[in-house]
């Protein structure tokens, strides 16, 4: 690995950098004249940027391994450089290239003139195949050896290398050896010549070292072996894998996937995925079966007998492999965490908005053909940013908010998705409530909006499961078939309790069996949830996970029809772009000015830190109302501690509130209707054990311990009564 540092004043002419300008025609006076004034971090540098975009579209962007923001903008650590170079590069010897403390990478194209291939015999009986490379003005390289296979050694090590590029099995070469000459290998020299000589594409070479005002480099065997293999593949020919050793042709399959289809290929969760195109746009279609890998190898691999034969004969390997592929999909293979239709920003701040997989967030960005989003200001000013928030403003303009803190509630919604990456813990569940009764609120829209601006097609909403097994299915074939930005449960009704969607709430991960699957794979959760409601009642648990966005019609507005803005779901789709940019821009422009925190004290929600220190921060910054006050009352629409408000008073007018089992408690809250939700657990009657009814109720009075019921305080008393812990209420002084 080593360093991609741009000039600058302090560094105008870095090394390595005569290497980038011969790759990528930007020079190092272009960069170190670019830098706005003062260099302060973030910069962005349009040279240095330029001179980055065209260096990946030579060496493939797998090869970044990491970025990082320095004094003077973007440091770039690269490993080794594949071979798909530019034809840029010198047609004979070598060239500069980038220097570290502990090697340095040259390009050399092979030619007659200054690269043989030949077949060398040693004492030992032994013959090896050679690529020998003419030493030129201060340096030489060392030769490229492959020992043949013989008698003794039927199948060397790399042999399957030469064996996947020329189609001769080291099988057949064997056989050769019982002539006075061994014309298989010669054979092997023949095709493989003209893939080495094979222009403009030079091959990468490694400095070991020198002496004597020298350079000595050697083949990365490695890049030499992709090298080759794209050489064949760019010729509408598949390498060669012969069967017969079942852990030889997983291994030869899972590289030879690898260095040909890398771009396409990556793990999604503990599955295999593959990017295509369909209608279009880029999806990331799941290989769910044996059917599909072995489509996929057949496009890829030619599978052939291993025999002497001069015309290799068909074979498919046994069905093991593509189990092995299906189930352990190559840990070389990228991650993928979802597909994103619209620019985000990554954890550094700056907008991902260049079209592709992009490695520090995992996420491929595929815009939609035909939309584009005009470019974020590095640096937004006042004016910008007004004209922002203003646009996110208008799509909300006529929904009865029942205060502007539920507006900008609203819309953190959107910023939930476009800040993403920049969240490193738990998101809050989005609760849209009317009062009961209400018609024609818009709760349903507002998330729909959204969703038809993230997604680029008109949002829609499903109803939630009626129990915690289905809503569990829901979730999980959500999170791992499609992964969309945005999930809208509508028209919830009762009290909302779930313990799947308090998992969902507090995890960065979800975790359940796949429907027809033993395994259970940790499944990124990426998706923002939605729920709409009428006077919604809330349990404690999802009361301290939700954001809750009041609207407050007025009455027979379902009747209204003069609005500004008629087809507003359609709005949201023509003004993506816009609606979008407006977003990146305020979260850029906070960013610009040190990522500062939301001022209002009362911004706080347990379990969710990282979430606060962005989403509510960004709309504080740009002149939103705060806030806290829907995350308060979402706290406030407990109904759980309604309720066991009711059933404190039923306890004193039954008992004076003396200490009492919690069984005896679960049966009086039964006997009023209290508290069904984390009793009966969306059944239609209690448990037929007792004991599993008082479990339940000592949980819940758990949670409220020390809390004051109207003017007496509830409390857990040290005895037991049959296995019930015992409760009670004290007077408050």
């Amino acid at each position: 690995m080593y360093t991609l540092c741009p000039p600058s004043a302090a560094d105008p002419n870095p090394a390595g950098w005569s290497s980038i300008e011969q790759l990528t025609g930007v020079t190092a006076v272009e960069v170190s004249s670019s830098w706005p004034e003062p260099p302060a971090p973030p910069v962005v540098n349009v040279k240095f940027e330029q001179a980055l975009e065209r260096l990946q579209a030579h060496i493939g962007t797998r090869f970044l391994i990491e970025e990082e923001t320095g004094p003077y903008g973007r440091v770039v650590h690269l490993t080794a450089f594949p071979a798909a170079a530019s034809a840029a590069a010198s047609s004979g010897g070598a060239t500069e290239s980038p220097a570290t403390d502990s090697a340095t990478v040259h390009w050399m194209n092979m030619t007659g003139e200054n690269a043989a291939l030949q077949l060398v015999p040693t004492d030992g009986g032994t013959t090896f195949l050679v690529l020998s490379v003419v030493e030129g003005p201060g340096y030489q390289v060392e030769p490229l050896a492959f020992r043949l296979p013989d008698l003794v050694e039927h199948t060397p090590e790399d042999w399957w290398i030469l064996e996947a590029v020329t189609g001769i099995a080291a099988a057949r070469v064997v056989s050769g050896w019982d002539r006075k000459k061994n014309t298989v290998a010669d054979d092997v020299v023949r095709l493989l010549a003209p893939l080495i000589a094979q222009q403009p594409a030079p091959f990468v070479l490694a400095c070991t070292g020198g002496g004597d005002g020298r350079l000595v480099y050697r083949f990365e065997k490695d890049l030499f072996r992709r090298e080759l293999f794209r050489r064949r593949w760019a010729t509408g020919r598949n390498p060669f894998v012969f069967v017969g050793r079942p852990q030889r042709v997983i291994s030869a399959t899972q590289t030879i996937l690898l260095d040909l289809r890398s771009d396409e290929l990556f793990r999604m969760d503990e599955t295999p995925v593959q990017m295509i195109q369909r209608d279009g746009r880029w999806v990331a279609r799941r290989l769910v079966d044996t059917a599909e890998v072995g489509a996929l190898l057949h496009e890829t691999v030619n599978y052939a007998k291993a025999s002497a034969r001069r015309i290799p004969e068909d074979a498919w390997p046994a069905r093991q492999l593509e189990q092995h592929l299906l189930v352990r999909p190559d840990d070389r293979w990228r991650r993928l965490h979802a597909v994103v239709r619209t620019p985000i920003l990554r954890p550094d701040g700056t907008v991902l908005d260049k079209p592709g997989y992009d490695a520090q967030t995992h996420f491929w960005y595929a815009p939609d053909p035909g939309i584009v989003f005009p470019p974020v200001p590095a640096e937004p000013t006042t004016e910008d940013v007004r004209r922002a928030r203003i646009a996110l403003k208008l799509p909300l303009c006529e929904f009865p908010f029942f205060a502007e803190s539920d507006r900008t509630a609203a819309i953190a919604m959107l910023f939930d998705q476009i800040v993403l990456p920049m969240i490193l813990g738990n998101r809050p569940l989005y609760f849209f409530d009317a009062p009961a009764g209400a018609v024609g609120s818009g709760k349903s829209t507002i998330p729909k909006i959204w969703k038809s601006v993230l997604t680029g097609v008109p949002g829609a909403a499903s109803p939630i499961g009626t129990s915690e097994e289905e809503i569990q299915k829901q979730i999980t074939g959500t999170l791992v078939d499609n992964r969309p930005p945005v999930i809208v449960f509508d028209n919830l009704t009762g009290v909302v309790a779930s313990a799947a969607l308090c998992a969902l709430a507090t995890t960065t991960e979800w975790t359940a069996r796949i429907l027809g699957q033993s395994k259970m794979p940790a499944v990124p959760n990426t998706t923002t949830w939605a729920m709409t409601g009428n006077g919604a009642r809330l349990s404690q648990d999802i009361a301290r996970r939700c954001v809750l966005i009041r609207l407050n019609p007025p009455p027979e507005a379902f009747r209204r029809t003069d609005f500004a803005i008629p087809n507003i779901e359609r709005y949201g789709v023509v003004h993506r772009a816009e609606l979008i940019h407006a977003a990146l821009v305020l979260a850029r422009a906070w960013v610009v000015a040190g990522r500062p925190k939301d001022p209002n004290p009362d911004m706080i929600l347990g379990s969710f830190e990282s979430w606060v220190e962005t989403v509510p921060a960004i709309l504080a910054h740009a002149g939103f109302a705060s806030l806290a006050p829907a995350v308060r009352a979402a706290n406030a629409r407990d109904q759980d501690k309604e309720e066991l408000l009711e059933l404190a008073l039923r306890w004193r007018e039954r008992a004076d509130g003396q200490p009492s089992a919690a069984i005896a408690l679960a049966l009086l809250a039964v006997e009023y209707g209290l508290l069904e939700g984390p009793l009966l657990r969306g059944r239609d009657r209690p448990p037929t054990n007792p004991a599993i009814l008082g479990k339940r109720m000592a949980q819940v009075l758990e949670k409220y311990l020390g809390h004051v019921l109207v003017d007496r305080r509830l409390v857990r008393h040290a005895h037991v009564v049959n296995g019930c812990r015992v409760y009670g209420l004290e007077l408050v002084n």
